[in-house]
């Protein structure tokens, strides 16, 4: 296989790519993991793409203009199964630079969280308690962009992907022996079960801490400017916080400034909004003030929701109880989340379908009914 010069575990040719996707397009399964910068942008730039084999690791940089076309392939091979660590970010970009996520996905994060460890659990001391192996992780805040890339950047991703089928291999055999396999690979396919919501701008002021919060009618401002926001924010490639942070826009939903001038004394004068931008929020505040519609929110009917504490304490009992008994964390098996879902809509609630709806799931539902 063909390496560069400077680094034997970097790719940087068409040629060197191809090679190393002969290596591995054999085998059923790879480990994954990506490398990128979104510190300035709203959209992730993706700079390397690192995959490993029992027999092969290697960075892929995705700065070269090459064709990746048999990577993807590989990567979305349904039969190949891909092992990430906690692998939302890494579908996330999946998805936005193929409009699909990958299948067959096994997050050992989810895998070590079923096993008992938090459900946080990083990679580095998972590999430590499991393989007895020490990675450096120093260069986690790296920028990615930068070329060339130095031996320690290099070395940092290669060892964040190089052990991970030797790990998917240790954790099968206890998740077998635990009969939690198939609870791995569930969890793992529904990491991101609708993700053209989570890049859906009409989603997106489900994200705005302090909303719930608002008056019906302050909320229905608040979810236009949320809209505007994101879309402006795709628009222009920069973080929604630095295009119109969350405060500034929950004071405008309250206030409602009708001049360039009010918009200012709130703290809306960042570098990145110009002044047409700002006549657009004014423009949003108008429009809702002359034509607000009475109907509720999606906001406000979650708001409505309260249910018996009595209730709550004895769900927590319940999922507390049975967590003990998996050994594995309350939250893992049900969080507070799932609680409130299964009240709000049991039919969708996700303790109420798959491993859980056995596990936990009926039970709960027994509580409710003898409420």
């Amino acid at each position: 296989m063909k390496k560069t010069k400077n680094s034997p575990n970097l790719l940087v040719t068409q040629e060197s790519i191809n090679s190393f996707v002969s290596s591995v397009s054999n085998t059923d399964r790879i480990g994954v993991d990506t490398e990128f910068i979104r510190t300035k942008t709203f959209f992730p730039k993706l700079c390397l793409l690192q995959i490993s084999s029992e027999q092969h690791s290697t960075c892929i940089d995705l700065l070269k203009k090459n064709d990746l076309t048999l990577i993807w392939k590989e990567i979305f091979n349904p039969s190949k199964l891909k092992i990430l660590h906690s692998a939302r970010q890494d579908l996330e970009i999946f998805y936005l630079i193929n409009k699909k996520i990958p299948p067959n996905i096994f997050d050992t994060q989810i895998a070590a969280s079923l096993l008992g460890y938090s459900s946080q659990v990083g990679i580095k001391q998972l590999l430590e308690q499991e393989l007895n192996i020490e990675i450096n992780k120093t260069e986690t805040r790296s920028d990615w962009s930068k070329r060339p890339l130095d031996a320690k950047q290099i070395q940092y991703a290669i060892e964040d992907v190089k052990h991970l089928v030797s790990l998917h291999s240790v954790l099968r055999k206890k998740l077998i022996d635990e009969g939690r396999y198939d609870w791995v690979l569930e969890d793992s396919s529904k990491i991101m079960s609708n993700p053209e919501d989570f890049f859906n701008p009409n989603q997106s002021w489900k994200r705005i801490s302090g909303i719930k919060n608002l008056s019906p009618k302050n909320q229905n401002l608040a979810v236009k400017l949320a809209i505007w926001r994101e879309k402006k924010a795709m628009e222009i490639d920069l973080p929604r916080q630095w295009t119109l942070n969350d405060q500034a826009l929950i004071k405008i939903a309250k206030t409602k400034p009708n001049s360039l001038d009010q918009l200012n004394k709130l703290g809306v004068k960042t570098r990145n909004l110009e002044v047409m931008h700002h006549e657009q929020i004014l423009k949003i505040i108008r429009q809702d003030l002359n034509g607000a519609k009475k109907s509720k929110t999606l906001v406000q009917k979650k708001r409505k929701l309260h249910p018996d504490p009595n209730l709550l304490k004895n769900f927590s009992k319940c999922i507390n109880a049975k967590a003990l008994e998996l050994n594995i964390p309350s939250d893992v098996l049900a969080s507070k989340k799932d609680c409130l879902s299964l009240l709000q809509d049991t039919n969708n609630s996700r303790l109420l379908n798959g491993w859980r709806k056995k596990v936990i799931g009926v039970k709960l539902v027994k509580l409710l009914s003898n409420d």
